[in-house]
């Protein structure tokens, strides 16, 4: 059932429990259109379209701002625990310490990071999505 040329296909998949066939149609549409035809991205002229451009910087700095964040406060913990003992060792109440306190706002702070990323991530998809809207629009400059 397989024409040639184009993407049209019929899979017949038996169940796991032999409760008959499932047949799975994918559309007819010729896939060639997508990488040379009508549909065709230029992805060297997004790249250069200082949209894409100021969208990947932004990103990427934001990205290595929480990376840094995050790494300096995971990394503060066994530091702080090796050389400021003492410190860690301050009973806030009962057998809760500073210490315990610092390592369970490990947690909070992933969370945190979490929460922001996704926050900030709203605004990148929106920038994408526009791209992606007006990517077959976008050309290489002469």
């Amino acid at each position: 059932m397989l024409q040639t040329g184009s993407y049209f296909t019929a899979k017949t998949l038996q169940s796991q429990r032999g409760y008959g066939h499932i047949q799975e149609i994918y559309s007819s549409k010729n896939w060639g259109d997508f990488f040379v035809g009508k549909y065709a991205i230029d992805w060297e002229a997004i790249e250069a379209d200082p949209r894409f451009q100021r969208l990947h910087r932004t990103k990427m700095c934001f990205l290595w701002c929480l990376m840094l964040i995050a790494l300096t406060f995971y990394f503060t913990l066994p530091i702080s625990a090796a050389y400021f003992q003492a410190t860690f060792k301050i009973k806030i109440w009962g057998v809760i310490n500073i210490g315990i306190l610092f390592a369970l706002s490990q947690f909070l702070v992933a969370w945190l990071i979490a929460a922001i990323y996704a926050k900030r991530a709203q605004y990148y998809d929106a920038q994408a999505k526009a791209l992606k809207d007006d990517a077959h629009n976008i050309k290489a400059a002469l």
